[in-house]
C-alpha cells in the first residue's frame, strides 16, 4: 500500500507509525463519507447532500418522531415568580392532536402552601377534567397524569401567604 502524501517521516525515511495510522484512518473515512453523499472535496457528489446535513435531519426527524410518540422528555419551568396571597398561575395550554401517548407531570415548589394543577380540555376553552395535589409548604411535590385530552395546562393556586419562594414547572414523556 502506498503511503498518504501527508505523512511526515522519521530520520530514516520511515513513517511515524501513529501519524501513518491516523493518515490511513483519515482516507478511510474520506472514502466512507464519499461513498454516501459527502460533497466535502469530492467533485463526483453532486446531490449538494453532505453526510452532516443528512445526520442534522435523521436527527431532527428522530426527535420529531418521538414528541409525537410521546417519546420524546420535554420539560420546562413555567414559572419562578411569587405568587400573591391567593394568587393563581395558569400556564399556556399545549396542543397534544399530534402526541400518540404520554404523560403529563407538574413540579412545584413554595415556600407557603397551595394546590397544583393539571387540566385537560377537548376543545382548548372548557376545562373538563382537572388533577390536583395539594403542596405543603416547602416541600416539593409531583403530579403525573396520563394525556386523554387534546390541550393540557399547569395551574397552580396559592394559600392565604404570599410566596416569597415559587418554582413551578411540567413535562410530557412516554412515561
Amino acid at each position: 500500500m502506498a503511503l498518504p502524501d501527508n505523512v511526515p517521516l522519521d530520520k530514516n525515511s520511515q513513517p511515524y507509525p501513529l501519524v501513518y495510522l491516523q493518515a490511513l484512518v483519515d482516507d478511510a473515512i474520506k472514502g466512507i463519507l464519499r461513498s454516501i453523499g459527502d460533497a466535502g472535496d469530492s467533485p463526483a457528489n453532486t446531490t449538494g447532500e453532505t453526510f452532516l446535513k443528512i445526520a442534522k435531519g435523521i436527527q431532527s426527524e428522530t426527535q420529531r418522531t418521538r414528541e409525537v410518540l410521546g417519546y420524546g422528555f420535554v420539560a420546562a419551568t413555567l414559572t419562578t415568580t411569587a405568587l400573591a396571597a391567593s394568587a393563581t398561575y395558569t400556564g399556556a395550554s399545549k396542543d397534544f392532536l399530534n402526541v400518540v401517548l404520554g404523560f403529563v407531570s407538574v413540579l412545584a415548589f413554595a415556600d407557603q402552601a397551595g394546590e397544583a394543577y393539571i387540566e385537560q380540555s377537548i376543545d382548548g376553552d372548557n376545562w373538563d377534567l382537572s388533577e390536583s395535589v395539594a403542596v405543603s409548604a416547602s416541600t416539593g411535590t409531583k403530579l403525573k397524569k396520563e394525556v386523554v385530552a387534546r390541550f393540557v395546562r399547569a395551574k397552580y393556586i396559592n394559600g392565604g401567604v404570599q410566596q416569597g419562594v415559587f418554582r413551578f414547572g411540567w413535562r410530557h414523556a412516554l412515561a
